[in-house]
């Protein structure tokens, strides 16, 4: 099923196929199956001791490479505090429960929406 689903072209480790993955998986382990499950994909984890995000985009910046627009400009990239996805971890588990409305969801919140 899984491979009917996925086209033959689409490398296991682009965004897309995470996607359909995810979906398959969530639908796969439901709650009336008795699995309660939530999809959890932060971006940019930053924090203390981070030596992939915060040292790279220092020496972009120093290198003066910082500059760059994807597609039309009006796409937005979060960065998530290593402890702020700790505590949303802890509050999706927290929250799984039969009636709850995240229970096999996979969903994109955005930094913006949650501050507006």
């Amino acid at each position: 099923q899984i491979s009917s689903t996925l086209n033959k072209s689409c490398s296991p480790l682009s965004l897309s196929c995470l996607s359909v993955l995810t979906q398959l998986v969530l639908k796969a382990c439901d709650k009336e199956k008795g699995l309660l499950t939530v999809a959890i994909r932060p971006h940019g984890i930053f924090g203390p001791r981070d030596p992939q995000l915060v040292p790279i985009l220092v020496d972009t910046a120093r290198r003066g490479k910082m500059k760059f627009i994807i597609g039309d400009g009006s796409n937005l990239v979060d960065f998530t505090f290593v402890d702020n996805v700790v505590h949303g971890h802890i509050l999706a588990a927290e929250s799984l429960r039969p009636e709850s409305p995240i229970c096999g969801k996979v969903g994109t919140i955005y930094m913006s929406e949650l501050i507006q």
